[in-house]
């Protein structure tokens, strides 16, 4: 179990070693569409350019916000899946934006970028921490899924995948061969 000061301690000191306190006048942007991931109409065509070898997913909903690319091979059972989103939207990277920090509900702000490598930063050294940064700042952590990390986009052509190509999860693959050996 995590001790709270230990858990300030670190917070306090990656926010403060990144973020210096600013005018903010940044807006953040988290619309997508409920049903985001509806596969109807949903098809794929050759990739192009840098994609080329990969196939783009074309007529979903996110079109207006990421180019999706991925490539799927199944060698003799061994699946190799990329996905590629590419969003469609730029923001300033330098722009100002105002968070809460967790620990002390203490107001500041930093670039962008720089909340985004925080979140990055939380979300994979401690997911308590990341937790509590985004009940605190729900909008920013959804922007940073939505156009950082293509979460949207990297579930839909995985589902897609799943679809057309008969793409397994790890879980059902093992969920299929634990059925399998029951029956023996």
């Amino acid at each position: 179990m995590v001790r709270k000061p230990a858990l300030r301690l670190v917070l306090a000191t990656l926010l403060l070693c990144l973020f210096a306190i600013g005018p903010v006048s940044a807006e953040i942007h988290t619309e997508l569409p409920a049903d985001y991931d509806s596969l109807e109409g949903v098809s794929d065509i050759p990739g192009t350019g840098q994609h080329e070898g990969y196939k783009k997913l074309v007529g979903h909903k996110l079109e207006q916000y990421y180019d999706i690319y991925f490539k799927y091979e199944n060698t003799n059972g061994v699946i190799m899946m990329v996905i590629d989103p590419v969003a469609l939207k730029a923001f300033d990277p330098d722009e100002r934006i105002a968070a809460v920090l967790p620990d002390n509900g203490e107001e500041r702000t930093a670039t962008r970028e720089n909340w985004y490598k925080a979140i990055r930063h939380l979300r994979t050294r401690s997911p308590l921490a990341f937790d509590l940064f985004q009940e605190r700042n729900p909008d920013l952590v959804m922007e940073w899924a939505l156009y950082d990390s293509g979460l949207p986009a990297r579930q839909l052509a995985e589902k897609y995948i799943q679809k057309t190509y008969g793409f397994q999860s790890p879980a059902d693959v093992a969920r299929e061969r634990m059925e399998r050996y029951k029956r023996r």
